[in-house]
């Protein structure tokens, strides 16, 4: 999936790179809104007070005798956490693939390596403890159809401006346009995989007998079970995020891999 988000977006920057060149209509932004100074300056007791609304929500839920409630309490605890976190770092996979080909900056891409490089361990110890089934979260789509995926998926982050992180907290920014771009992400992911389904693309193969799950456009790739256990598996992650931050520090002193 990785090199396909990667080709995807440097083939995605060179069709925006074309627009901008040969399309005219839509260039020039809408005005900015003129927010008086008296609203703006309230803008951190609302943020607050969303704060402790948050708080109060997830702990009448966490209180609650239904265990479902309970656990989407902390659901809702870390999915505010997160989305704090994704806004004040800029999260955003669009500009750690993106940047390196337009700028020869890398610093989000560094950003996505460490961030790897942290959560490849913990993932590995996770797994190996069996407290996760990694079996429940990997698509039966490799290799075919993650390459295939990730290279439209990365054209299209090009061209949306951002990722589904990215999205996420540019449209609590009020960016309209993350809006649109986030109803036809889900609007679409949900009606092709119902097309593919029906397709028989991406239908379960019942007559496989092997303990993973097959289909038309590939398998269950999990690296530990086809590596014979997590030493080669961590060693091949690690040398390919060393090659990949390699590349991107190569880049950012010649930059010989932007499109500009």
């Amino acid at each position: 999936m990785w090199a396909g988000l990667l080709a995807g977006a440097a083939i995605g920057l060179k069709l925006l790179l074309w627009t901008l060149d040969h399309i005219e209509w839509g260039m020039q932004a809408p005005p900015a809104l003129d927010i008086p100074p008296s609203v703006t300056q309230r803008y951190p007791w609302l943020g607050l007070a969303i704060v402790v609304g948050v708080l109060i929500w997830a702990t009448q839920w966490y209180g609650s005798s239904d265990e479902k409630l309970a656990a989407r309490a902390v659901i809702v605890i870390a999915g505010f956490a997160i989305g704090f976190i994704m806004h004040r770092s800029r999260l955003c996979f669009a500009r750690a693939f993106r940047e390196p080909f337009m700028t020869a900056e890398g610093d989000m891409t560094k950003a996505v390596i460490l961030a790897l490089a942290i959560g490849l361990p913990i993932a590995a110890l996770l797994f190996e403890k069996k407290v996760i089934d990694p079996y429940l979260a990997i698509p039966p789509a490799f290799w075919i159809g993650s390459l295939v995926g990730g290279l439209i998926f990365g054209i299209g982050m090009v061209f949306a401006g951002g990722c589904a992180s990215g999205s996420l907290w540019r449209m609590g920014e009020g960016h309209l346009k993350l809006w649109v771009v986030m109803f036809f992400f889900s609007w679409m992911g949900s009606t092709a995989s119902a097309v593919f389904k029906k397709l028989k693309l991406t239908a379960i193969d019942e007559t496989n007998v092997e303990t993973y799950e097959m289909t038309n456009v590939g398998f269950q790739a999990y690296l530990p079970e086809m590596l014979n256990g997590w030493g080669w598996t961590l060693a091949i992650g690690g040398g390919l995020l060393l090659l990949w931050y390699a590349l991107v520090r190569y880049n950012e002193s010649t930059e010989k891999f932007t499109l500009l």
